[in-house]
């Protein structure tokens, strides 16, 4: 049996419909309108389909029925009963589920729902209430808050962590163990028993690690280094500074010096003119004029409207690809090259099932089906399906 989900639409395949004579040749060109189809829910009484849509032909007699969300609205059995002029009668039966069961069964997209009834034989009360139950329990928040807020008086068992915190805060607090001890435990901790990464610890000990590296390295020692310091007074560095200002504005002097005697700063002044307007003015149209001219000659190299150009190979690509693929070329939805594919297709591909009222023809590579249709024994098309990719 198949099964449909509830309250969906949904196309059924039914059939095979045989001729009522010979109770074996399909019959493949029935028109089985919704009048034809008949549907009895749950046994009830049976009823023309709601989905008004005729059923379509699929292959050697088997027929496509579209059913809407009305057609599907009663869960349990669902008989689809058709019956038309030439044909054996056919009736299919279906299981119509709900649709979380559909989802979980077939579609695999939900689960099952479980409700908890009875537990060791005894009914559970608010067994459809479970969710509001457990958002009533406490968050870890909660949790963590009462934990650190339960009176220490409480804790007396021996062996539980509660004592063990109590007599440890009760030691710090009366003078067992002071801030003092706890920092000096924390520098006076060995740096080889920290390999923790991360840890303060670790990098404390990679760092006098890399310092006894680098002092290997230069054959060095720390303290040799720092005793090779002096310790200069206030006065040495003071006289140490005014000696360097002495040195470099003797330097300065004796450079702006040697410049006046030379001249060279008068020579480069007097070498500067004064121009008036009338100078500027023509100096900025001669350059005007000359840089006019070079685009003047620059236009005049271009082709003119009218001269004959030649295109490249891959311009004339271009140009032949963008009038092809034009979109609605030839009309709506349509470009040349979708057009040109499809007469192709009938005028000089393969074609089947002309025989069965649903010519198919292939495209003119064979590498698809270009058009499926439709048609009754005189050859009329009813329906055509393009695939001009």
């Amino acid at each position: 049996m198949q099964y449909l989900k509830a309250d969906t639409a949904t196309t059924v395949r039914i059939g095979p419909f045989v001729d009522n004579t010979d109770g074996v040749t399909a019959e493949t060109g029935l028109t089985i309108a919704q009048a034809d189809v008949r549907l009895s829910k749950g046994g009830a009484a049976a009823a023309q389909k709601n989905d008004a849509t005729s059923a379509t032909h699929d292959e050697n007699g088997y027929y496509r029925v579209p059913l809407n969300a009305t057609d599907t609205n009663t869960e349990g059995t669902l008989d689809v009963c058709v019956s038309v002029a030439g044909a054996l009668p056919v009736v299919f039966r279906y299981e119509v589920l709900p649709a979380e069961v559909f989802d979980a069964i077939v579609g695999g997209t939900d689960k099952l729902q479980v409700d908890l009834v009875q537990t060791a034989g005894s009914a559970v009360s608010g067994v459809n209430d479970f969710k509001a139950d457990v958002s009533g329990l406490p968050t870890s928040s909660q949790i963590a808050d009462a934990v650190w807020d339960e009176a220490q008086s409480g804790h007396t068992t021996a062996g539980t962590f509660g004592l063990y915190l109590d007599a440890a805060v009760s030691g710090i607090s009366t003078g067992g163990v002071s801030a003092a001890d706890i920092a000096d435990a924390v520098w006076d901790e060995a740096l080889a028993g920290h390999v923790v990464a991360g840890s303060a610890g670790k990098a404390l000990a990679d760092a006098e690690a890399d310092a006894d590296a680098i002092l290997t390295d230069t054959a060095t020692t720390l303290p040799t280094q720092i005793g090779a310091l002096n310790d200069p007074t206030a006065s040495q560095v003071a006289s140490a500074v005014r000696s360097e200002l002495s040195t470099e504005l003797g330097r300065i002097d004796a450079a702006i010096t040697s410049r006046e005697a030379s001249g060279a700063a008068a020579a480069a002044a007097a070498g500067l003119n004064d121009p008036t307007a009338a100078q500027v003015a023509t100096a900025v149209r001669s350059e005007l004029g000359t840089e006019l001219g070079r685009m003047d000659a620059a236009v005049s190299s271009r082709a003119a409207a009218g001269d004959a150009m030649a295109l490249t190979a891959g311009e004339r690509t271009s140009v032949a690809t963008a009038l092809l693929d034009l979109a609605n070329g030839v009309e709506s939805g349509i470009t040349t090259r979708q057009a040109l594919r499809a007469m192709l297709a009938v005028l000089a591909g393969k074609v089947s099932g002309m025989d069965a009222n649903a010519p198919v023809f292939r495209a003119g590579d064979d590498s698809k089906d270009r058009i499926t249709a439709t048609t009754d024994a005189d050859g009329n098309r009813s329906a055509i399906t393009l695939n001009l990719t």
